[in-house]
């Protein structure tokens, strides 16, 4: 056994340059919430391989676990790929040795005496009889994963070579594959030991591993752009988009422009009041420079002057009204009620005149598609007799008419007349529904 284990100082040397490169191994990735179903990670550029049902969108982990033949970080590894040297972190399916014999389960009494227990190996893993390499009691590693098997009643170690080395997928790194890339180039991916990216890092991204985000207040390519003002939560370190929106005074999705005049609030959404000499109002809290226009009062100037009074700040009185009338809280001319009651009823009507023409049309189109309707009815309903013009010694129904026409005397068959009068007004009938 001891030939076949020797102590993990490649990982350990690993875990050192991660470190000193700052690097962090821990899974990031922001915005991950937009990734349609199936997708995860950073860019959502990988897909969830599920025994069934979708994964988490940040982290790729499958509640169902991973579907056959795949393992490790957001099951993105083949069964027979180990990433690390000695396959420490190996969780896989295999379950068969290079002498083509099945494992013992790991549950076996005879393995349970060799002294493996769950803590040897990787943390929530279920080893079962799937090849594994667990440390042992004197802390070391065996070359890759292993496993016992049965040669009659004795057991065995024995190597699963058909587990070889691999690298991680393109857009991740580190010993089990569990970090992602930020390079700009995605399609290269990054170092697979030390996330280092030769097309350097994306926006957003700094540090020597390309894993440290854009400090507060800054974001894009170098993290050398500052954000806008944000309300809330700062921008996107990546984009430089406010999440929150915009704090007072400033608007778009970077919140970098300052309120057109007229406008001011949060994202510039309010409209300014009456401000003297019609100046813009202050971009964020809306107050007027040089006070209100006349006829206005208040911090914001939407206020109209009180009955009575009149013109800057309302400080003028109005002049004595005739009754029914009052003064313009701009000008001070007096309104009478009929004036007053004018100008409201023209905007007061306008809205129902164009309702009751709506109503009007509609009322209209349907009429008339009625009266189609019954048209048809009636034509496919009445019996029409089916005569063929062309078939020798049929006559036509025009013909028939003028036939019994001829044979009936009004004067002395009025019955007959009224068989005359049906038979052409059915001929009247069927020529206006062809």
């Amino acid at each position: 056994m001891a030939s076949h284990v020797t102590m993990d100082w490649s990982a350990c040397w690993v875990c050192v340059i991660l470190v000193l490169t700052g690097v962090d191994t821990r899974t990031r990735s922001k915005g991950v919430s937009d990734c349609k179903p199936g997708t995860f990670g950073w860019r959502c550029q990988f897909s969830c391989a599920c025994r069934y049902g979708s994964c988490d969108a940040a982290t790729g982990h499958c509640d169902a676990g991973c579907r056959a033949g795949r393992y490790g970080f957001g099951c993105q590894l083949g069964a027979t790929c180990m990433s690390d040297r000695y396959g420490v972190n190996y969780t896989g399916d295999v379950d068969s040795a290079s002498s083509g014999k099945t494992c013992l389960p790991w549950s076996d009494a005879y393995v349970v005496q060799q002294g493996y227990t769950q803590e040897d190996f990787p943390i929530g893993d279920v080893p079962e009889n799937y090849c594994r390499n667990p440390r042992t009691s004197h802390g070391n590693y065996a070359v890759q994963p292993w496993c016992y098997i049965a040669n009659g009643a004795a057991r065995s170690f024995a190597v699963c070579d058909l587990i070889t080395m691999c690298d991680c997928p393109v857009g991740l790194f580190g010993r089990a594959c569990e970090s992602f890339c930020h390079c700009t180039d995605a399609k290269n991916g990054c170092d697979k030991v030390t996330g280092l990216c030769e097309s350097g890092c994306a926006a957003g991204w700094t540090g020597i591993g390309c894993q440290t985000e854009c400090a507060h207040g800054k974001f894009g390519v170098g993290c050398t752009e500052t954000c806008g003002r944000c309300y809330g939560d700062p921008c996107d370190h990546a984009t430089g988009e406010c999440p929150g929106g915009c704090t007072e005074g400033h608007q778009g999705q970077k919140c970098l422009q300052e309120c057109p005049p007229g406008w001011y609030g949060r994202n510039c959404s309010r409209k300014c009041g009456n401000c003297s000499h019609e100046e813009p109002c202050h971009m964020k809290t809306g107050v007027c420079f040089r006070g209100c226009g006349d006829g206005y009062l208040g911090e914001h100037c939407v206020q109209t002057c009180p009955s009575g009074r009149y013109g800057r700040e309302c400080a003028h009185v109005c002049n004595d009204c005739p009754v029914n009338a009052w003064c313009h809280h701009v000008t001070g001319k007096c309104i009478s009620a009929t004036e007053a009651h004018a100008a409201s009823a023209s905007t007061t009507l306008l809205i129902p005149i164009i309702v009751v023409s709506v109503i009007v049309l509609a009322a209209l189109l349907i009429a008339f598609f009625c009266v189609i309707w019954i048209r048809q009815r009636v034509c496919t309903t009445r019996e029409v007799i089916p005569v063929q013009e062309d078939s020798p010694g049929m006559t036509t129904p025009a013909e028939d008419v003028a036939l019994l026409s001829v044979s009936v005397d009004k004067r002395e068959d009025p019955e007959g007349e009224a068989d005359v009068q049906r038979l052409t007004d059915d001929v009247n009938h069927n020529e206006s529904c062809a």
